[in-house]
């Protein structure tokens, strides 16, 4: 009984003939050589099985390349490839993952003013934001948003009620005596612990995330949210 038409490549022009070989024998990319390879074993008249065999693939894979060539010819052989593995994380829920990590602990029900990567995966895998992310890999994904983890810094204020009113006076007399219009003399007889009530402590903190724009002054935050 007679093979059907489809089981030998079709007759090769003088120039696919050509184009073929030189793949087969230059091609850096092994798939495509072996393509070449399988087309122009077929064009001998090599049945399915021996081509297989001879180049360890599987007879599918060579019937597969063989009907694509009949098709479409020389295109067939370059296969069009993905951008690997899909996405699992989408554009919506990186969207909501970034706004999560610019806001404040504090705004979402969390303790504390910042976040680290740890307390930050935590609260997306309990959140359900994420079914699964490790550390590492938020920390590429907020990379590829601006968002860095950074050092912080503390800043420890002066309990009396009075303290803005009295260092603005003291500014004040300070700028005054500088420009020669204080009525008086100033007398300087501050302590180190006077300054450190005058002025805000810088201190020692952990890592915590920081957007591409959040940088400025230390500023009291709001009842309940004090770092």
């Amino acid at each position: 009984m007679a093979r059907p038409p489809w089981v030998f490549v079709r007759d090769l022009s003088p120039d696919e003939a050509t184009r073929l070989r030189r793949v087969s024998r230059q091609s850096k990319v092994f798939a495509l050589r072996q393509r070449a390879q399988i087309v122009l074993a077929s064009d001998s008249k090599v049945a399915f099985p021996q081509i297989a065999q001879v180049l360890q693939t599987v007879e599918n894979q060579v019937r597969r390349v063989i009907t694509g060539f009949n098709a479409d010819g020389m295109d067939s052989l370059h296969l069009p490839t993905g951008g690997g593995h899909p996405r699992r994380i989408d554009d919506d829920t990186r969207e909501v993952i970034r706004g999560i990590a610019l806001a404040r602990p504090c705004d979402l029900g969390e303790p504390g003013t910042r976040w680290s990567l740890p307390r930050l995966r935590r609260y997306l895998l309990r959140r359900k934001v994420l079914r699964s992310i490790s550390k590492e890999h938020l920390r590429r994904l907020l990379n590829k948003m601006g968002i860095t983890a950074q050092r912080t810094r503390t800043w420890k204020w002066s309990n009396d009620p009075l303290h803005e009113q009295k260092k603005q006076w003291v500014l004040g007399a300070y700028k005054a005596a500088e420009a020669g219009t204080l009525d008086g003399v100033l007398v300087s007889a501050s302590t180190s612990a006077d300054r450190s009530r005058s002025n805000p402590i810088r201190g020692g903190a952990g890592s915590a995330l920081n957007g591409p724009a959040a940088s400025g002054p230390p500023t009291s935050g709001p009842k309940g949210c004090a770092s």
